[in-house]
């Protein structure tokens, strides 16, 4: 076996996480916005990424890349050319702009961010990267009914003439997940992406069984506990969640 053929976790020398552990951090002088930049290489994309940040939260998502959420880098290495990603909760847009990377240009990122602030870093953090024409940023909150004017539910963007239907989804909303997917319920049962990834509790029978209903199997959990002993003190187990 080749030493890249060993699984990252498994090597006594990874150039890539050494080089996203020391990170390049440009001074707040060096930029007219007064925001700070990092820099992140990713498996599998092309180029080296850049992201401004103004806050501590932002710069913890770039520095813990690899460790915060592995399953989802893991997603992005299954995204192909051509792909539509859609990703719910997209925040900065620290999957989304790899996400890009990899679908080209034949390819749509979707990704959606209800929070104004946030949205505002990931247009900029597209435009830093040079993924307009790849990404399509909507500032809304996606919930079950297109009811309020920022409440959309996202299944009324996809379909003909509209945005061509996702293959692979990840929904990340710290909270309302059963109502994007209620709102995306006419979106999966048109066309079933090949991969679903949810953030939420495992113990959220109601949403599993929505899911269920749906034809999805669960085939894989990432606790965001990192000892067995914090999951057995909680009440609810909250990770990300592939569904097919």
């Amino acid at each position: 076996m080749r030493y890249s053929d060993l699984p990252r976790e498994r090597r006594l020398f990874d150039p890539i996480r050494l080089f996203n552990s020391l990170q390049i951090r440009i001074p707040r002088s060096f930029l007219s916005d007064k925001s700070n930049w990092r820099i992140l290489l990713v498996p599998g994309t092309s180029k080296v990424l850049r992201f401004v940040y103004t806050t501590a939260e932002d710069s913890n998502r770039v520095l813990g890349f690899f460790d915060k959420e592995p399953l989802t880098v893991r997603l992005l290495s299954l995204l192909a050319p051509g792909d539509v990603f859609l990703d719910v909760g997209a925040s900065m847009g620290i999957y989304s702009i790899p996400a890009a990377d990899v679908v080209g240009d034949d390819g749509l990122v979707v990704a959606v961010e209800a929070d104004q602030e946030k949205f505002m870093r990931l247009e900029k953090n597209t435009g830093l990267n040079g993924m307009t024409q790849r990404i399509k940023a909507l500032n809304i909150c996606a919930g079950h009914q297109s009811t309020e004017p920022k409440v959309k539910s996202l299944s009324d963007y996809f379909g003909p003439s509209k945005l061509r239907y996702p293959s692979v989804i990840k929904i990340d909303v710290d909270g309302p997940e059963l109502q994007v997917l209620r709102g995306l319920e006419v979106t999966l049962r048109l066309s079933r992406p090949r991969l679903l990834q949810i953030e939420f509790d495992i113990t959220n029978n109601e949403l599993t069984s929505f899911l269920d209903d749906l034809g999805f199997r669960l085939i894989a959990f990432e606790t965001h506990a990192s000892r067995d002993s914090e999951i057995l003190q909680r009440k609810s187990i909250v990770g990300n969640a592939w569904f097919v």
